[in-house]
C-alpha cells in the first residue's frame, strides 16, 4: 500500500493511494484529494445549530436528517458495516447512484450539546443511550446540491495514542494509535480517495485542480472513547485571489466558481486581521448576483504596505454562509512601484537581484514591483545638460514598465487601473537623474508623481571630483567626462536653481563619512576601504565625506527633508560605493522603513543648510588645472604650513607622472617613499597623490611629467591641502539672489579655536563661463563694521552687489597671514551663488546665457557618412552653423542667420556639400557663431 503524508494543524493525514480494503472494486482517481487549510474550505459550514440537540446522551435520530444543506445518516447503500470492539467499521463500495442508508434502531446518529454548542455524535453497536456507544459509530454526508470540491471537519474528545499490555496484538482489537478514516465518493458511488487522519484537530481537503465531483463523504473512527464531529465545511470550488495593482492604495480581488453551487449571491471582504476574525472586516464589495462564473472588485482607499486578508461568503436560499478565508496565512499588500537608479560609472546590477541585495530586501518587504533601471549611460549621455538625456531614458523606462503592469491589471480585473505615483531611489548621480525627472521641467518628465525620493550619497551640492572633471573636459578632448562635469559644484548650483525642490515628493537622503579616518597622529588620512585616487577625493572634500561626496552635499537637497541618515550615528564609516552594504544595514535601519513602513514616524524637517555646521572645509593651499603634451613637464609651487599635507593630481591619462619636492629640495617619487613612515603614495585609474604626516613649513613644488603618456596631450588638475590647527571656514548668507541683491561674504579664521587676526582676506568674484565679464575684487575685513561681529574676533566680512547679469557666480576667497603657533599660512576656498530673475520662467534662459552658446558634441567622430551636432544657444540672437573643410572652405551651411530661443538643440549633417554630393574623406570643422561668440570643433569623415 502506498501512502502520502502531510501535516494539517499539528496532525498527520495518510492518503491511501490504493483501495481502502481488499473488497474495494473501484480504482482510486488519478486526481486525488489533497490536504488544505481547514479555514480555506467553504463557504458553507454545518454547525448543527439548526437541529435539536441536548446534553448526553443527546437527541437520537433514527432517520436521515438534514442540516446546513447536507443530509446525514449512518452510511451509504452498498457500504458494509462491521465492528471492531465498540466501534463501527465501514468497507465496501456504495452502489450507484449514491444514496444514504439508516442503521439499526438506536445505532444511528445523535446531536449532543456541549457548552451550548451542538455536535454530531454517531452511536456504535452499543447503541443509544449507552455511553460506550456515544461517538463510536460511523456517519455519511451527502451534499444536497451539486457535488463539491472541498470538505473539512473538526474532531473533538479523541483519546489519542493508547498503549497495549506489551508485545503481541492488542486485546479485543484495540489499536495502539487510533485513527479516523475518511472516504470520498462520486455520485455513481465510485471512490475518489480514502484518507486516514488523527482523532483530534481540524482537517481540510480539496480535490486536485478544484474538480467538483465529491457527492458524499463517509467517516468512522477507531478511537475507543469515541469522537464528536462539528463544523463540517464544504464548498463548490470557489476560489478567491488578490492582486497588488501598484497604486499603493488598492488591491484587486477575483473570486470564481465552476458553477457547482446554486448560490443566490456572493460577496468579497477585505480584512486587516488574518482568518476573517470577528469584527475585523474593513471593506466589502457589492453583492454579486448568482450565475456568474467569476467576480472581480477593486478595494480602494487602503494604506500601502499594510497586510490585508481576503474573505468571501455566499448566499443560498436566502441564508448567508460564514466568511471563508481561502488562505488565512497569506496577506495581500498594496505597494508603490519602486525604481532603482544607478550612478556614474555604475550599472543596474549594483542593486542586486531577487535573491540578494537591495532588490531582494525590497521584495521581502512586499514591494511587488521593483525595477533596476536599465538603458542609462553610466558616463552621461553625450551632449546632455543637467542630466537631460538620462532622465528622459528614465522616464521612458518607467512608462514601459508601468504600462505592462496596467495591462496586467486590465486583464485581471476587467477595468483600467491607472498607476499615478512611484517611488524613486538613486545612488550618487542616479539621485540627480531622478530629481530631473521629478522636476516636470520637460514634456517627458514627471508623467507619474513621485511619492518618495530616496537618495544615497547623491552630491546635491556638487563634488570636488565634478569640478575637476569640468576643468579636464575644457582642457581635454571634446565632450570628455560630461557626466562628472555636471556633478561639479558650479553646475549643481545651476541645477538646484533651475530645478529646485523635488516637487511634492517626500525626500529622504543619506550620506557616508568613511572617506577619512583618524590615524595614530590624530591626522585625517584617506580611508583605504574607500579606495584611492579617483575613487577617493576625500582630502579635497568638505569633511566628513564618503571618499567622493561630502556629507554636506549628500544631505544638501533644496527644501525640506523628511529623513536623514548620518552613518556616524550608528558608528559606521560608509564609503561612497558601499553605502548600503554595511551592517547595521542602511536598508534595514533606514531605507526599508522609509519606503515600506506605514507607521514610521516622520523624522524632523531639516532646512537647506542642515549640515553646514557639521562640515569642515578642506584647507586648500594650492590648485591648478593644465594641459600637458607628450614629453612636457609642468611645475607648481605652493606654501605649506607645518602639519599634514596632501598633494595630488587627477589626470585624463593614467601614465602621468607626479613627483613632490619639499622645501629643502628633496624629490619624492613613488619608489623613494616606499618604507618612509612620513610619506605615503597612493594611486588609481586617474588619480595619484602623496600624504605627508608631518610636512615642514615652506615652499613645496609639484612636478607633473608627460614623458610616458599615451595620448598626444592630456589634462590634469593638481591640488594641495594642509591639516593643522589653522582653519578657514567660508560662507555666503544665501545661495540664490536676484539682480540688485546684496550678498554677505564671510570667512572665519581660527587656530585651535582661537581667532586669528591681521589676516589679508580677498574675494575674487566672477561669473562662471563668461571670460568677458568684469572681475570684482572684494576685501574682507575684521573691523566690526562689515557684518563681521566684533573687531578682532577672527570673523572677516564684506558685501557684494555687483551682479552683471543672470548666471552662476564664483566667489574665490584667499587668506594670507600668520598664526601664533603654525606661523605663516595660506588658505583658498570657493563659494557659489546664482543670480536669478524675479520671473521664474527667465531662470532657464538666464542660466543658459550664463553658460554662453557652445557646441556640445559631434557624433559619431570619426564617421563614414554624416554626424549629429548638439549645440546650446544662450539667446535669440542670429545664429550661423557651418561646415568647413581642412582648407577653410565652407562646404555646407546648416543654419544661416536664423534665430532660435535659448535652449538645447540637435541637428544633423548628411556628409554632402551644397550641391548634394558626398564630400571626400578628411578633417572637417563645424563652426558656431552666435551672440558675438565663435566656436569650432573638428571631426573626421572616413571614406
Amino acid at each position: 500500500m502506498l501512502f502520502k503524508v502531510c501535516s494539517v494543524i499539528g496532525a498527520v493525514i495518510v492518503v491511501l493511494a490504493s483501495a481502502l480494503s481488499p473488497t474495494e472494486a473501484n480504482p482510486v482517481s488519478s486526481a486525488p484529494v489533497e490536504c488544505a487549510p481547514y479555514d480555506s474550505i467553504g463557504p458553507f459550514v454545518v454547525g448543527f445549530q439548526d437541529v435539536a440537540g441536548d446534553s448526553f446522551p443527546g437527541v437520537n435520530y433514527d432517520e436521515i436528517f438534514t442540516s446546513g444543506g447536507v443530509a446525514l445518516a449512518e452510511r451509504f447503500i452498498g457500504q458494509v458495516l462491521s465492528y471492531s470492539g465498540d466501534n463501527d467499521v465501514l468497507s465496501g463500495t456504495p452502489t450507484s447512484p449514491l444514496l444514504l442508508q439508516v442503521g439499526l434502531r438506536s445505532q444511528n446518529l445523535a446531536i449532543g450539546t456541549d457548552t451550548g454548542n451542538n455536535g454530531l455524535y454517531p452511536y456504535g453497536p452499543q447503541g443509544f443511550p449507552n455511553a460506550d456507544g456515544y461517538g463510536e459509530g460511523s456517519f455519511a454526508v451527502q451534499f444536497l446540491g451539486s457535488p463539491v470540491s472541498a470538505f473539512g471537519l473538526m474532531l473533538f474528545f479523541g483519546e489519542g495514542s493508547r498503549s497495549g499490555p506489551g508485545p503481541g496484538p492488542d486485546p479485543v482489537g484495540i489499536e495502539r494509535d487510533p485513527s479516523t478514516y475518511v472516504q470520498f465518493f462520486r455520485q455513481d458511488g465510485s471512490l475518489i480517495a480514502a484518507l486516514t487522519v488523527g482523532v483530534t484537530g481540524a482537517y481540510g481537503f480539496e480535490r486536485e485542480g478544484g474538480v467538483a465531483d465529491i457527492a458524499g463523504v463517509s467517516v468512522h473512527t477507531s478511537d475507543p472513547g469515541g469522537l464528536a464531529y462539528d463544523n463540517l465545511r464544504y464548498g463548490g470550488g470557489w476560489r478567491i485571489t488578490g492582486r497588488d495593482v501598484g497604486t499603493g492604495k488598492s488591491i484587486a480581488a477575483k473570486w470564481s466558481s465552476p458553477g457547482a453551487m446554486p448560490d443566490d449571491a456572493t460577496q468579497a471582504y477585505l480584512s486587516d486581521l488574518p482568518g476573517g476574525q470577528t469584527g475585523s472586516f474593513l471593506l466589502g464589495s457589492p453583492l454579486m448576483s448568482a450565475g456568474q462564473d467569476s467576480c472581480t472588485y477593486l478595494f480602494e482607499g487602503l494604506d500601502p504596505y499594510v497586510p490585508y486578508y481576503l474573505s468571501f461568503r455566499t448566499q443560498m436560499a436566502g441564508e448567508w454562509s460564514d466568511y471563508v478565508t481561502p488562505d488565512p496565512d497569506s496577506a495581500f499588500y498594496s505597494s508603490v512601484p519602486t525604481f532603482c537608479v544607478h550612478g556614474w560609472k555604475s550599472n543596474p546590477e549594483m542593486w542586486g537581484s531577487d535573491e540578494s541585495g537591495p532588490v531582494s530586501w525590497l521584495r521581502e518587504r512586499h514591494v511587488s514591483y521593483v525595477y533596476k533601471v536599465t538603458g542609462l549611460d553610466p558616463h552621461g549621455v553625450p551632449g546632455e545638460v543637467y542630466y537631460e538625456g538620462n532622465a528622459e531614458r528614465l522616464s521612458g523606462f518607467i512608462e514601459d514598465r508601468l504600462t505592462e503592469v496596467e495591462e496586467e491589471n486590465l486583464a485581471f480585473l476587467g477595468q483600467e487601473v491607472p498607476i499615478t505615483s512611484v517611488d524613486l531611489m538613486g545612488h550618487s548621480m542616479g539621485g540627480l537623474i531622478a530629481r530631473r525627472y521629478i522636476s516636470g521641467y520637460d514634456s517627458w518628465a514627471a508623467l507619474r508623481d513621485c511619492r518618495k525620493l530616496v537618495t544615497l550619497a547623491t552630491p546635491h551640492r556638487g563634488t570636488y571630483l565634478g569640478d575637476v572633471a569640468c576643468a579636464l573636459a575644457e582642457l581635454g578632448p571634446p565632450g570628455s567626462l560630461t557626466a562628472p562635469c555636471e556633478l561639479g559644484k558650479r553646475r549643481m548650483a545651476e541645477f538646484n536653481t533651475l530645478f529646485g525642490e523635488p516637487g511634492s515628493a517626500e525626500v529622504c537622503v543619506a550620506g557616508g563619512t568613511g572617506g577619512l579616518t583618524v590615524d595614530e597622529h590624530g591626522m585625517h588620512r584617506p580611508n583605504p576601504d574607500c579606495g584611492f585616487g579617483l575613487n577617493n577625493t576625500a582630502p579635497f572634500e568638505a569633511f566628513p565625506n564618503d571618499g567622493i561626496v561630502s556629507l554636506e552635499s549628500a544631505l544638501g537637497v533644496p527644501g525640506t527633508v523628511a529623513g536623514v541618515w548620518r552613518d556616524f550615528e550608528h558608528e559606521q564609516l560608509l564609503c561612497h560605493s558601499s553605502i548600503f552594504w554595511t551592517v547595521p544595514n542602511v536598508f534595514d535601519y533606514w531605507v526599508l522603513p522609509i519606503l515600506t513602513d506605514p507607521y514610521r514616524e516622520e523624522g524632523p524637517a531639516l532646512a537647506g543648510d542642515r549640515e553646514r555646521e557639521d562640515a569642515l572645509d578642506p584647507q586648500v593651499v594650492f590648485s591648478a588645472c593644465q594641459g600637458l603634451g607628450l614629453g612636457e613637464e609642468w611645475s607648481g609651487q605652493f606654501w605649506a604650513d607645518a602639519g599634514g599635507l596632501y598633494a595630488g593630481v587627477l589626470a585624463s591619462d593614467s601614465l602621468v607622472i607626479l613627483t613632490l619636492e619639499d622645501p629643502v629640495g628633496t624629490i619624492h617619487d613613488p619608489e623613494s617613499v616606499i618604507g618612509d613612515p612620513n610619506i605615503e603614495f597612493y594611486h588609481s585609474e586617474l588619480g595619484r597623490g602623496y600624504f605627508v604626516t608631518e610636512a615642514m613649513c615652506g615652499e613645496w613644488t609639484v612636478h607633473v611629467s608627460g614623458d610616458s603618456i599615451e595620448l598626444p596631450s592630456v589634462a590634469f588638475c593638481a591640488t594641495a591641502t594642509v591639516q593643522n590647527e589653522v582653519f578657514m571656514t567660508t560662507s555666503l548668507d544665501m545661495s540664490q539672489y536676484e539682480l540688485g541683491d546684496s550678498v554677505h561674504i564671510e570667512a572665519v579664521i581660527t587656530e585651535a579655536e582661537t581667532p586669528v587676526v591681521d589676516v589679508f582676506v580677498n574675494c575674487t568674484v566672477f561669473r562662471d563661463g563668461a571670460d568677458s565679464d568684469t572681475i570684482h575684487i572684494v576685501e574682507l575685513l575684521d573691523d566690526g563694521l562689515h557684518d563681521d561681529g566684533q573687531a578682532g574676533d577672527g570673523v572677516y566680512g564684506a558685501s557684494f552687489s555687483g551682479w552683471d547679469s543672470l548666471g552662476v557666480y564664483v566667489f574665490a576667497i584667499t587668506a594670507d597671514g600668520a598664526a601664533p603657533v603654525v606661523g605663516s599660512f595660506h588658505r583658498e576656498a570657493e563659494e557659489i551663488a546664482v543670480a536669478t530673475d524675479q520671473n521664474p520662467a527667465g531662470v532657464a534662459d538666464g542660466l543658459l546665457s550664463a553658460r554662453a552658446s557652445f557646441l556640445a558634441q559631434v557624433l559619431p567622430n570619426p564617421s563614414r557618412s554624416g554626424v549629429q551636432i548638439d549645440y546650446v544657444v544662450s539667446s535669440s540672437a542670429p545664429l550661423v552653423l557651418e561646415i568647413f573643410d581642412a582648407r577653410g572652405r565652407c562646404v555646407r551651411s546648416i543654419v544661416t542667420g536664423g534665430s532660435k530661443p535659448a535652449g538645447i538643440y540637435k541637428t544633423t549633417w548628411d556628409g554632402t556639400n551644397e550641391s548634394g554630393l558626398r564630400v571626400a574623406g578628411g578633417i572637417y570643422w563645424i563652426r558656431l557663431k552666435h551672440a558675438g561668440l565663435t566656436e569650432s570643433r573638428a571631426f573626421v569623415i572616413l571614406r
